[in-house]
C-alpha cells in the first residue's frame, strides 16, 4: 500500500508540481511486518487534496506516520477560498470497509488546525 500511494502520489505531483509535498516516516517499524485493506490510503490522500488547498503560495504537505501499529494520514488544514461541501462519505466508508475486513475502526482527529485519520495496521502472521 505505500508503494502504491507513493506511486499515486507522483501521478498528482505531474498536476500539482510543488504545491504539493507527500512524507511517510516509519520510526524504525518493519512495515513489510504489517498489512492494510486495499486503498485505504489514496482515499486519505484523495481526501486531503479534496478538502484543502494547494497552491505554490500555500503548499499542501501529507504526512503518513506509522507508529504502535498504526498508520497516520494527516495534514495541516489549509482552507479552501470555496469550500467543498461534504457528505463525510468517503471517510464513512472507509471507516465501515475496516470494520468489516478487521473488525477494527478507523480514528479521525480534527484538532489543532492538523486533521488526521489513523488506520489500525493488521500484524502478519
Amino acid at each position: 500500500e505505500l508503494e502504491f500511494t507513493e506511486k499515486y502520489f507522483s501521478l498528482l505531483k505531474i498536476r500539482f508540481g510543488d504545491a504539493i509535498q507527500y512524507s511517510v516516516t516509519s520510526n524504525g517499524t518493519q512495515v513489510e511486518e504489517y498489512l492494510i485493506p486495499p486503498i485505504s490510503l489514496q482515499v486519505l490522500v484523495e481526501n486531503a487534496l479534496k478538502h484543502n488547498e494547494a497552491s505554490i503560495g500555500r503548499s499542501l504537505t501529507i504526512s503518513c506516520t506509522i507508529k504502535d501499529g498504526t498508520a497516520t494520514i494527516s495534514n495541516k488544514i489549509i482552507k479552501k477560498a470555496t469550500p467543498h461541501t461534504s457528505a463525510k462519505v468517503g471517510l464513512h466508508n472507509l471507516n465501515e470497509r475496516y470494520k468489516l475486513i478487521t473488525d477494527k475502526e478507523i480514528t479521525v482527529k480534527d484538532e489543532e488546525g492538523i486533521f488526521s485519520v489513523s488506520l489500525p495496521l493488521l500484524k502478519v502472521s
